[in-house]
């Protein structure tokens, strides 16, 4: 099983998402990063990941927590996102 770890703050993705297309196609598993869901990144990483979760590519939520003061988990806002739909 291979997984692409936020591919919706990768900038090549974001230039051309035919280029992450192909990995789908291959069988590659898409990992979001929760707070890409939320006000607390730039407006194109947000629509992509919620492009992700419509299109049912996205097979994990992640914190990409770091430690909680410089890079929290903000796992329960991407939930909350995702659950409203």
């Amino acid at each position: 099983m291979l997984i692409i770890v936020h591919p919706e703050r990768n900038q090549s993705f974001l230039r051309n998402a035919i280029k992450l297309q192909a990995f789908i196609d291959l069988g590659c598993y898409l990992q979001v990063t929760a707070s890409s869901l939320t006000e607390k990144v730039a407006h194109g990483v947000r629509v992509m990941a919620e492009k992700f979760l419509v299109h049912g590519h996205v097979s994990t939520i992640a914190s990409d927590c770091h430690n909680v003061n410089g890079r929290a988990p903000h796992l329960l806002e991407g939930l909350k996102i995702i659950v409203r739909g």
